[in-house]
Formats: C-alpha cells, structure tokens, sequence
C-alpha cells in the first residue's frame, strides 16, 4: 500500500480536482474573522477548516489529517519568511556600483600646434563635437597670438 505523501506526489501535475467556492458574505465576513486570528490565507485557510472538520467527524484518518496539517498549517507570517530566507540563500552578490568618472582632458597648453590639429582631425573623424570645440578655440588663439586671423 502507497502511503499519502506518494499518491500525493503523483497527483500534483494533476488539477482536475479544483473547486470554485461561490461564497456569500456571511462565510467571507467568518472566513475573514478565522484568518485573522490563525493568519492564514485565504485557501489555507479553507483547507484546514475542511482537514479539521473531516477528521473530527470521521471521514479523514489521521495519517491524511497529519499531511494535511503539516501542508496547509503555515501562516503567511511564516511563509514570508521562509520566503525571505530563500531569496537571500539564493541572492548573488551585488556588485559594486560604478560611477563613471570622465576622462581628465589633455592639457591643450602644453601641446604644439601641430599636435593640435591631429588631435583635431582625429576627434573629427571620431565625431566627438565636445572636445573639437576646446581644441579649435586652443588653434584660434595661438592663431590669434602669433597674429595669424
């Protein structure tokens, strides 16, 4: 004889033993009062009013009414943290945050002026608008220095 947990196992692919419960407000008004004070949800909640009920009057053995209890009696409070304690035992290391620094800019003063316009082809061909532009201004004002407009 197979005991509970196997046929249990079995049967977790199968779901064609679901209910829909259509209750009216005097259950879900009672319902919500036992979740409360046992802080199950709703269909844990349930199935240990039904677990409870079927064992007290006969219709469950105790080996199902165990599994059941077992199952179905943990709270939300403790679900969560089983829940937490998982996420944290599975949880990779962050990595550290980066911050992009910029690159410190050439010092365009010490450059010669042929070392300038390369560096002004080179940033035009790479397209870097920013930088042609304090390199250009360095060229205009040795330009502008030597007299040449």
């Amino acid at each position: 004889m197979k005991s509970l947990s196997e046929e249990a196992s079995k049967t977790k692919r199968f779901s064609g033993h679901q209910r829909t419960l259509d209750l009216d407000r005097f259950f879900i008004a009672a319902l919500d009062k036992y979740k409360a004070a046992t802080g199950y949800g709703d269909t844990y909640a349930i199935f240990n009013i039904l677990n409870e009920y079927l064992h007290e009057h006969g219709f469950m053995d105790e080996e199902a009414y165990q599994y059941h209890k077992k199952k179905y009696g943990i709270t939300l409070l403790e679900e969560a943290k089983r829940m937490l304690e998982l996420e944290k035992e599975t949880q990779q290391p962050q990595k550290p945050i980066v911050v992009w620094k910029p690159k410190p800019r050439p010092d365009y003063s010490k450059m010669s002026l042929e070392e300038l316009e390369k560096r002004l082809e080179h940033l035009k061909d790479i397209g870097d608008s920013t930088e042609t532009q304090f390199v250009a201004y360095e060229i205009k004002k040795r330009l502008t220095e030597k007299g040449v407009s």
